[in-house]
């Protein structure tokens, strides 16, 4: 306490110490309990006030003794979560995919209860998330899953070679990769011995899609 003459003046505090504020989510601010008067700086004269802009915001109290208490706090303007998903997501028939907006805010809730800021889908529909800051500003974003239909890739069928002989096997030029069971990452491979064959691709969708199993007898 400061005292000179009949006049007794203190510093009064003012909670939270980081107020926060965004257009979404108004700051409450407050001064102690126990004081018979306040008065802000807005004019209110609750021992609490709710801002909805950033700024020096200040108290005057005065307690049982008569003395004056003056408080000063700075309101932040928080920061808005920039949430970005795709407009459409592709996928696969029978897998999953992965969606995921920036890991860098407080809270997360997405359309399918997920808490993180990865969720995984395994069925086509329209997804959300909203995500909060620390001082309770949001950000959303949409996107809608869409699956893609399964290529079909065709390597032909069941073939008998005579002794000699060999059979070249393509499913065609259309993808990005292929594997083969034989070890193989050509478009086309050869076979003169007994084996079974198939090949996986990865098609134009980013999917990718396994042949049947062809049998080869010499």
């Amino acid at each position: 306490f400061y005292v000179a003459g009949d006049t007794c003046t203190f510093f009064a505090t003012i909670s939270p110490e980081i107020p926060l504020v965004c257009p979404t989510n108004p700051a409450t601010i407050s001064a102690d309990f126990g004081y018979s008067s306040y008065v802000w700086s807005t004019g209110e004269t609750g021992q609490a006030i709710t801002v909805t802009t950033s700024g020096t915001y200040s108290v005057t109290v005065l307690d049982q003794d008569l003395c004056v208490g003056i408080g000063f706090i700075e309101v932040i303007p928080d920061v808005q979560p920039n949430v970005l998903l795709p407009e459409v997501t592709d996928l696969c028939s029978g897998t999953s995919v992965t969606l995921s907006v920036a890991p860098f805010y407080n809270q997360y809730i997405w359309s399918d209860g997920s808490t993180a800021n990865i969720t995984e889908v395994t069925q086509p529909g329209t997804y959300w998330v909203e995500a909060f800051s620390a001082g309770g500003c949001s950000g959303s974003d949409t996107t809608v899953v869409v699956e893609v239909p399964s290529t079909v890739v065709d390597i032909g069928e069941d073939t008998i070679l005579c002794d000699g002989e060999q059979i070249q096997f393509d499913p065609g030029p259309d993808f990005a990769s292929y594997d083969w069971s034989t070890g193989s990452s050509n478009r086309s491979i050869f076979i003169n011995f007994t084996t079974e064959v198939h090949v996986t691709v990865l098609d134009s969708n980013g999917c990718f899609a396994t042949s049947d199993t062809v049998s080869v007898m010499v």
